[in-house]
């Protein structure tokens, strides 16, 4: 009698084991798949941060400059708006980047 209950009790144990395995595989997989999803996730999103970096000082604002006339003809006066507005630009510019990058970090 007692070799028949010893029995049982190996065989609630191994079937008490195998459930935990199964559990704890499930779970380290399905935690190791949302981990890397987040990660590739994160690094997209660094991409276009540094991209939209590397953009913002290519930005050309004057109409001028575009038909290919030298800013050295313009008016003192002119030039200073025209670099305000560039600088204007890229501070906007640079303020959208750190948005972006704040919510990243989220």
């Amino acid at each position: 009698m007692e070799s028949s209950s010893v029995d049982q009790n190996k065989s609630n144990n191994s079937l008490t084991q195998g459930i935990t395995i199964v559990f704890v595989v499930t779970t380290y997989i399905g935690f190791t798949s949302l981990y890397a999803t987040l990660v590739c996730v994160a690094c997209s999103q660094l991409e276009k941060l540094g991209a939209a970096l590397l953009t913002v000082q290519q930005t050309r604002v004057t109409s001028d400059q575009d038909r290919g006339n030298d800013s050295d003809d313009q008016v003192p006066e002119l030039q200073t708006y025209n670099s305000e507005k560039i600088f204007r630009r890229m501070r906007e510019q640079l303020d959208e980047c750190i948005r972006h990058h704040q919510e990243i970090k989220r």
